[in-house]
């Protein structure tokens, strides 16, 4: 089982790429999937690191965490959303949270969206050098995450309906890659 984001991903199987192709239509509209993919140029899967899918966009800094949908525990999990927020900082680098908000997902999924920049104060200058922003989705009593990093300090604020409106496009595919063997995998 897997959290799915409304960008492209290789699919093994032709029917889940239909699918997933008539789902993305209905988790972000037309007009907005044109300008991210303008935005963007697209991504490509270029690795999967910890158990997330690593895609990175072609004509932008962006790199997006994609997770495997887990089951939650009964409260939220901060220091989970704090971890992923702090991914690969270096010792002279600190996260500054800037928002958190809770709403539904495009579909009406509970949603939780942290932005944060990371903050350098290695150098002369220091100063912001990127926005992250984590999404955690809940799905019953499944969860997903998953973390944009943003490499252009300007690129968030030009760009911000995009963004957010991709974030808000989980959804979540609750077949393995390799299909259900059975149906209590649907519990697992």
């Amino acid at each position: 089982m897997r959290l799915r984001l409304a960008v492209q991903e290789p699919a093994a199987d032709p029917v889940s790429a239909a699918s997933d192709a008539v789902t993305e239509q209905a988790v972000l509209p037309a007009l907005m999937a044109a300008r991210l993919r303008e935005l963007t140029g697209g991504f490509e899967l270029v690795d999967e690191q910890d158990g997330m899918r690593v895609l990175v966009a072609h004509n932008a800094k962006l790199e997006l965490r994609i997770g495997p949908l887990v089951l939650r525990p009964a409260t939220e999990d901060e220091a989970r959303l704090r971890s992923l927020l702090s991914h690969g900082l270096t010792l002279s680098q600190r996260i500054h949270v800037l928002s958190d908000r809770r709403g539904p997902s495009a579909v009406g999924w509970p949603l939780r969206i942290v932005h944060a920049t990371v903050v350098s104060g290695a150098g002369w200058s220091g100063g912001e050098t990127e926005h992250r922003l984590v999404a955690s989705y809940r799905f019953f009593e499944h969860r997903g995450d998953a973390l944009l990093k943003i490499g252009d300090k300007h690129l968030f604020d030009a760009h911000r309906d995009e963004v957010l409106a991709l974030l808000r496009s989980g959804w979540p595919l609750w077949s393995s890659p390799a299909g259900v063997a059975v149906l209590s995998e649907l519990w697992q």
